[in-house]
Order: C-alpha cells, then sequence, then structure tokens
C-alpha cells in the first residue's frame, strides 16, 4: 500500500504546473503572460508554445503574430506589422509573479512582470 501511494504523489508532482517554479524568462513566459507597462499604458503578451502569440492592451488594442528565439532574443512578429521586433532577454531565472527587466528592439531597458496563466484585461 505504501507503494502506491509512493507513486500516486510522484505521479501528482509530476503533474503540477512548472510555471510556478523559477525557469529562464523565455520558459517562464510560456503559457504565462508577460505585462509590460510604458507611459501609465500597460500590453500584456502571451506565447504559445507552438510559436503563436497575442497581445492586448490597456487602451483596447490587440494584435495576434509569432514568436521565436534568435540568439538569445525573443523576437516577435505581429500581423499589423512588416517587420519583426527583438528584445534582449536576462539570463536570470524567474518564476510567477516576478518582475524582471529586459532591453527592447531599440535599446532601451525596460520592466516585466511575469503574471500565471492567460489574464485578460
Amino acid at each position: 500500500m505504501k507503494h502506491i501511494l509512493l507513486s500516486g504523489a510522484a505521479v501528482l508532482a509530476i503533474a503540477i504546473p512548472t510555471s510556478f517554479a523559477a525557469a529562464s524568462v523565455l520558459d517562464a513566459a510560456i503559457g504565462n503572460t508577460v505585462s509590460v507597462s510604458i507611459d501609465n499604458a500597460e500590453t500584456r503578451y502571451y506565447l504559445n508554445d507552438n510559436g503563436s502569440a497575442a497581445l492586448a492592451t490597456s487602451a483596447g488594442g490587440a494584435d495576434v503574430g509569432t514568436w521565436k528565439e534568435v540568439d538569445g532574443k525573443l523576437c516577435l512578429s505581429w500581423q499589423s506589422s512588416n517587420e519583426a521586433t527583438c528584445a534582449t532577454l536576462p539570463t536570470e531565472s524567474v518564476g510567477v509573479g516576478q518582475s524582471f527587466t529586459f532591453v527592447d528592439s531599440e535599446g532601451v531597458e525596460r520592466s516585466a512582470t511575469l503574471l500565471e496563466g492567460k489574464v485578460p484585461f
């Protein structure tokens, strides 16, 4: 009987989502929401594990597109834009509820917060 309980606990431990644990920023972002606020306007990014992406803004805007990692940078292509933008991600680990800094495509350091799951406005 002890073996069955231990086996069940091991299966449960494997089934718990890893989004709560610290992981690389990109790994932690997939399946969760990355919130970036600039000049009192918030944009929320959502990356799917299949390479698709979505964004929504606090002003009511939205877009869909794709993402990929290129030379340690997160590159996003949106339907509304003709070219990809790439952000340099930090190397430290991040977990849900934590903030981190990154460098955007214009070379400006920005702050972002990782929110659990897909968080709509």
